[in-house]
């Protein structure tokens, strides 16, 4: 028995048919029970719904709060400079979502009350048609009777069904109202992301290539940066494309002198920014919305959106986002499934702790930049880590390349944050550097 544990080969074929057949006896739970895994994963998605709107949030505006970062002035501190471009960038994401609403939301309660002037006025002449065409084609009175009793039947139908759905409307505007929350908390998630983005990026850096083999950890840093950046090249030429057949849109509702011309091209427009269905689900309702007010309009409407959808796909929409991504749209949405992907394999591999064991400094607390205050204890000082290593801290910490090529520890570009002086670290050498002190100590 002994001499069967000694052989390595025969412990590998063991652990491997013991691991596959807890695979196969999960599986088989899984597909017995899918109804109960679907009800945990929607009860899973409820309660990260704020997190999950925050991170999309987040991820919007990182661009954007990095450029506006670059233009605030010089002379503030980082975390002021990082606190105001983080502010700035989610007041103009709530800006723009608050004129949408203003844009969109009067002009259609304006055309569901046209909708039901137009319903009530065809209701109060009905019966004066009805007589005319009693007396132009000689019916009979008795079918009228019988279509009156027909739609009564039907409008009590309505109301009876009505009323039956009363409470699944009173559960969808619940539902509604926790969607409206969700979607508030999703932006003060998407703050403190934001606040904080290196540091949170360098805990699951560091978090993934502990438990990630080096070569799968490099693999994956690779193709995770090249799949956001881009994503960010890809939704930025998305807008692009967007923006411009809003406005083809809008030109040609106004020569065409068709109503509600900005409410439907600001439609059109949003919902293009979705791929491939988008241009569908914006087409049907601005479709709706003329033909209430006239169904000539309404097919003129549609026949162009058919044209201008193909002109977009062939042409507009290709040029703009293949020069900007260098990708079609299939290998981007490609890249957006891998990335889900990728993600779901990182976070299944956090619960394997038997390989984390074997694994040293996984377990311990690390400081970035050293355990400092930026008052007595400067970031990235010997003093700074000095104190992490009398704590019991590990230490993380910043390089960055001077002039002849010399390695230093400092965490910005520039030394201005920490000396007041005004000097890029790539552009001086080692020597002029030494000459300055950090934060006056």
């Amino acid at each position: 028995m002994r001499e069967l544990f000694k052989n390595k080969e025969i412990i590998k074929k063991i652990f491997t048919y013991s691991v596959s057949g807890i695979i196969v006896v999960f599986a088989i739970y899984l597909f017995q029970n899918f109804s109960i895994v679907t009800d945990f994963f929607k009860e899973l998605m409820n309660v990260l719904a704020p997190f999950i709107w925050g991170l999309i949030f987040a991820f919007i505006l990182c661009r954007l709060a990095d450029h506006i970062e670059k233009l605030l002035p010089e002379k503030m501190t980082f975390k002021t400079k990082r606190m105001m471009s983080t502010f700035i960038s989610i007041i103009i994401l709530m800006l723009v979502i608050v004129l949408i609403i203003m844009l969109i939301v009067p002009q259609l309660i304006s055309s569901l009350a046209s909708l039901y002037t137009q319903i009530i006025s065809f209701a109060n002449k009905a019966p004066e048609w009805l007589l005319e065409l009693e007396e132009k084609f000689n019916i009979s009175g008795d079918i009228f009777d019988e279509a009156y009793a027909y739609a009564t039947d039907f409008l009590s139908t309505v109301l009876k069904a009505l009323q039956t759905q009363l409470p699944a409307i009173i559960s969808t505007a619940m539902s509604t109202l926790s969607n409206v929350l969700n979607f508030i908390i999703g932006f003060i998630v998407a703050l403190y992301v934001l606040m904080d983005r290196e540091h949170l990026l360098n805990i699951v850096k560091r978090t993934s290539k502990a438990i990630l083999p080096h070569d799968v950890y490099a693999f994956i840093k690779r193709v995770c940066t090249l799949m956001v950046f881009n994503l960010y090249k890809f939704f930025e030429g998305k807008l692009l494309d967007s923006l411009i057949i809003g406005i083809i849109c809008f030109i040609f509702m106004i020569l065409f002198r068709m109503e509600y011309s900005l409410l439907v091209a600001v439609i059109i427009g949003l919902t293009n920014i979705i791929p491939f269905f988008g241009p569908f689900i914006g087409a049907v309702p601005s479709i709706f919305i003329l033909l209430i007010i006239s169904p000539l309009q309404a097919l003129i409407f549609a026949v162009f959106i058919l044209i201008l959808q193909q002109v977009d796909g062939n042409i507009i929409g290709p040029r703009i986002i293949g020069d900007s991504v260098g990708l079609s749209s299939l290998w981007i949405m490609f890249a957006i499934i891998v990335l889900v992907v990728l993600v779901l394999i990182v976070l299944s591999t956090l619960g394997n702790n038997s390989r984390s064991k074997n694994i040293p400094y996984l377990h311990e607390v690390y400081y970035h930049r050293g355990y400092y205050n930026n008052k007595d204890l400067p970031e990235n000082s010997m003093k700074a880590f000095r104190k992490c290593i009398d704590k019991g801290y590990g230490i993380e910490l910043d390089v960055q390349l001077t002039k002849d090529k010399k390695v230093i520890v400092f965490h910005d570009d520039d030394i201005k944050r920490m000396t007041g002086v005004n000097l890029n670290i790539k552009d001086t050498e080692y020597e002029e550097l030494k000459k300055y002190h950090l934060l006056d100590t």
